[in-house]
């Protein structure tokens, strides 16, 4: 028979015969990280663990290392959640797609942040369009936002903002954005700072 010691695992008594499944009580209630490649693959362990009686719960949940998105994703029973300390309050208002497909709410955050230093060519629509930026890793759900600071002078190339507008995003995934240059209809060298949050 198990008992369940100061650290709440279930420890195999000593003095009882040896059992299988006082084995796998000790194992079950110690918690651990599970390497996944895939939402999927976390899927087929949470339900692996719930086959030998681990069901997940707020109280007890199960955490995998996402290898496809370098993060710990955490399941509670009911859905996957990230590991963080930035909370984010998340509201969408107004008229779709602005508030399209954005979970309002309180959501774990993650951010990512870095620089762009490129010769823009694409003019179309009597717009400039600078290259898709894609994420190292993907937001587990959703980007939320991406603000743009636009760059003079940087670097020894002479790459640098050329013109007095603002930076606005053609489109924005959970796997990257595309900035563009409204009214802008000359190819030219541009650079900017960037920081995406999501969730």
């Amino acid at each position: 028979m198990s008992y369940q010691d100061q650290r709440g695992h279930k420890v195999p008594s000593p003095t009882d015969p040896a059992r299988r499944q006082d084995l796998l009580d000790l194992s079950l209630s110690i918690p651990s990280y599970k390497a996944c490649a895939s939402e999927t693959a976390a899927s087929q362990y949470v339900a692996a663990l719930a086959g030998v009686g681990l069901t997940a719960s707020p109280a007890q949940p199960v955490y995998v290392w996402r290898t496809d998105l370098n993060a710990i994703r955490v399941w509670d029973g009911r859905r996957w959640s990230g590991e963080s300390n930035l909370q984010m309050e998340l509201a969408a208002t107004g008229d779709v797609p602005v508030g399209s497909g954005l979970s309002a709410g309180v959501r774990n955050g993650l951010i990512k942040a870095g620089r762009v230093a490129t010769s823009a060519t694409e003019v179309a629509f009597g717009n400039l369009y600078l290259d898709f930026v894609t994420f190292q890793t993907p937001f587990p759900t959703e980007c939320v936002s991406v603000t743009l600071t636009p760059l003079y002078g940087t670097g020894s190339g002479g790459w640098n903002f050329k013109n007095a507008q603002q930076f606005c995003l053609d489109s924005m995934t959970r796997n990257g954005f595309r900035a563009m240059l409204p009214g802008v209809t000359t190819a030219g060298r541009h650079a900017y700072s960037w920081t995406a949050i999501g969730y």
